[in-house]
């Protein structure tokens, strides 16, 4: 993950220190700056000359999805834990040493048990589901507008 942030960063800041080439009558295209939002969120707006306002929208759109991912997987790490549990079995191989593999379940055992995981959900971990999946779509529709920021960006 660390990689990937610096990697955007380093994109956003070499986009910004670039001479790009002007369009007719001078000024930046609209369509580039959106479509480059649309590849890393942000980078739109380095483009236009909005810095400071592109690394706002790429931490923005990363902290919603980073937070929103986070609570699904809380509110899943127990009930999913202990339906993994049911398919690790201990084999003794031929030199001797037991080996811990997973047994992968059949079609109709893993939907039974997915439903029986959902089934057993409490409120407080439906709830940060809940929590979660609001936080990614408001995260897809920061990446939106992100791109109709950096379109509108070019002739501000």
């Amino acid at each position: 993950m660390k990689r990937i942030v610096a990697i955007t960063l380093i994109l956003s800041l070499s986009v910004a220190a670039l001479e790009v080439p002007a369009f007719a009558q001078g000024g930046l295209n609209p369509d580039f700056a959106a479509a480059l939002s649309v590849l890393v969120p942000g980078l739109g707006q380095v483009y236009a000359g909005e810095t400071a306002r592109g690394l706002l929208f790429l931490a923005g759109e990363g902290a919603m999805f980073l937070v929103g991912a986070t609570l699904i997987r809380l509110a899943l790490r127990e009930p999913m834990r202990e339906s993994l549990g049911r398919n690790v079995a201990d084999v003794v191989g031929t030199d001797g040493k037991t080996y811990r593999v997973i047994v992968v379940p059949s079609r109709e055992e893993a939907r039974e048990r997915a439903s029986q995981v959902l089934g057993d959900l409490d409120g407080g971990q439906i709830a940060l589901i809940a929590t979660g999946a609001i936080l990614i779509l408001g995260g897809i529709a920061i990446h939106a507008w992100g791109a109709a920021d950096a379109y509108n960006s070019v002739g501000r």
